[in-house]
């Protein structure tokens, strides 16, 4: 099994994330060139906001960590390049996201997703998350969006395999 590094984005990556963020054509929300810029600029100041895994020197996906509230952490946007796809990565990027957030003594990490859509249904399920709500008819296009939580408090914090490295200071951030 490949190692899997997780470091902060860098500068150097901002292409890369920005088209694997904009890879499908049923994205709800194009993302934008200063969304990932903006991250980036948070992870040189200090803030764990823009993460990626790194397999073989290529970034195999990318994950947006963002606080609204003290207590909670938030998922942003989560995307695996096609190349990685059913390696895990998805997985492990969440799993990286719970440990932040609980390092930062947060006791929940939200997110949400467009339905229908299965892996990410399978995904929250086998990562622990509950089904929290439904936001009917919320979309451009009339599709329900679905509200999902993990519970740090009641989870806890999962483990990470043993090929995983992350590649970066861990601190509390407000």
């Amino acid at each position: 099994m490949d190692e899997i590094i997780i470091r902060k984005a860098e500068k150097k990556d901002a292409k890369t994330i920005l088209d694997l963020f904009n890879f499908e054509e049923d994205v709800d929300e194009v993302t934008d060139k200063s969304y990932v810029e903006n991250s980036i600029k948070q992870n040189e100041s200090g803030s764990i906001s823009l993460v990626v895994a790194e397999i073989k020197g290529k970034i195999a996906g990318a994950i947006k960590l963002k606080r609204k509230r003290n207590h909670i952490g938030n998922i942003g946007k989560i995307a695996v390049s096609k190349e990685f796809q059913g390696k895990g990565i998805a997985t492990t990027l969440y799993k990286v996201a719970i440990i932040i957030f609980s390092k930062e003594n947060r006791t929940k990490v939200s997110d949400q997703m467009t339905e229908p859509n299965e892996p990410m249904v399978h995904l929250f399920n086998k990562l622990g998350f509950t089904k929290e709500g439904t936001l009917r008819m919320h979309t451009h296009d009339k599709k329900d969006v679905s509200l999902y939580a993990y519970f740090i408090d009641e989870s806890g914090v999962p483990e990470l395999p043993d090929n995983v490295k992350i590649k970066m200071e861990m601190y509390k951030n407000g």
